[in-house]
Parts: C-alpha cells; structure tokens; sequence
C-alpha cells in the first residue's frame, strides 16, 4: 500500500484544525474524527475490499482521539536526551521550545551534528505531541499507518519496528542522504536526518537516543 491513500484522510483533518480559534479543542477532535469517518467511507467506496488496513489504523485513530490529554514534557527534558555525540558526530548546537498553538501543545528538542569543515552533516530532533498525543501521532504521521517496501536502484523506502516501536527509514544512496523517524508510545517522535552520509551513521545516531527513557515518560502530564 502506498502513501498516497493518505491524503484525504490528513486533509480532512487539517481542515478541521485549521478552523476557527472560537472552538474548543473537544469539538475540534469530535469534528475531525467526523471527517475521518468520512474520508473512511469514501475511500471504500472508491476501492472496496482494499482497505482493510487502511480501516484499521482508523479505527485505531478514532480510538487514540478519545484518549486523555497530556501536558507536554518540558523541553529540557527532552534536551537531556540529545546525546553529545550522533553517527560519529560531534553536537554542534542544540535548543528546545514549547509552543501551544490553538489549544495544541508541542515540546521540541533539536541537535545538530558535524565535525567541522568536513562533509557530512546530520539532524535529530525529539518531538513530545503531549495534548494530542494519539490523534497527533496517528493523524499527521501517515507511515505509522501503512507497511511500506519500496526499493529502487538509488535506494529504498521502508517502514518497519525498532525497539518495539513503529519505525519509517528512507535512504538515497546516490545523495548519501537519507531519514529515520520513530514513533514512541504514541507520543513522542524521533527524527534522525542525514545529509551526505551513510545509513549506518543514521542508524547509529537514532541508537545513540535512549528511548527507554521516552517510553517511561508516557503517562507524563497525563488527565483524563
């Protein structure tokens, strides 16, 4: 199954968050999870018997959007897990931010690496979607969704699990450029991008971020 199965659904949803700043978050989340229902229905329509995945990870989403809320962590938590060193690669800046945009809260902390004047440069950034945890984890990160095995003479897209977590890897080996991302307990987001280097070095800096730690903080800030 490819992405691009996707974009009704996240549409849908985009356009009830980009609405108007008068509604509570609850009725946001209510009328987005109308749209998705929509979206669902529309897509079988279109391509009967050929969603059943598709139909699930919406059922999951719906699930995810009656969840509490959480109070995203603060950023200097997530700082503290920025390791010093990344692929190889030395920490040569790093910041954290909180931001709480219509209701939607979003703990940031970001790295970058890279050993001087040399090539070879690469990006990690931890993301807490605390008060939307589920929907946010579900709705805006469409591999999380699907099972994907694309390979191609350059390079390969896949999904798959790392550390028991729902993982997406992107490599192109002409551009020595590639990604990794992790979704964790549904909350947290790991992203590892690297820019002339190889896929070990990605790999190595994703395996450098204890997501033990991510995993334990999932009730953080959590109510009901």
């Amino acid at each position: 199954m490819k992405i691009r199965l996707f974009p009704a659904v996240l549409a849908a949803v985009a356009l009830v968050l980009a609405g108007g700043c008068s509604k509570s978050p609850q009725q946001k989340a209510e009328e987005a999870q109308k749209k998705v229902e929509e979206a669902r229905q529309q897509l079988e329509e279109k391509m009967p018997g050929g969603l059943s995945q598709m139909t699930e990870a919406m059922e999951k989403m719906g699930e995810a959007m009656k969840t509490g809320k959480a109070e995203p962590v603060d950023p200097k938590e997530l700082e503290g897990l920025l390791p010093a060193d990344a692929g190889g690669l030395p920490r040569v800046e790093a910041s954290g931010e909180r931001t709480d945009q219509m209701g939607i809260k979003v703990s940031t902390a970001q790295a970058a690496y890279q050993r001087g004047e040399e090539p070879g440069r690469i990006h990690l950034k931890i993301m807490d979607l605390g008060s939307v945890q589920g929907f946010a984890a579900m709705g805006a990160v469409g591999w999380s969704m699907v099972e994907l095995n694309n390979q191609t003479d350059d390079g390969y897209e896949k999904t798959l699990v790392y550390s028991g977590c729902k993982a997406y890897e992107k490599y192109d080996r002409t551009s020595r450029s590639g990604e990794m991302k992790v979704l964790v307990a549904d909350r947290f987001l790991v992203e590892v991008d690297g820019a002339d280097v190889a896929i070990g070095e990605i790999k190595s800096a994703m395996a450098a971020v204890d997501l033990g730690r991510l995993k334990g903080m999932k009730n953080a800030g959590v109510t009901k």
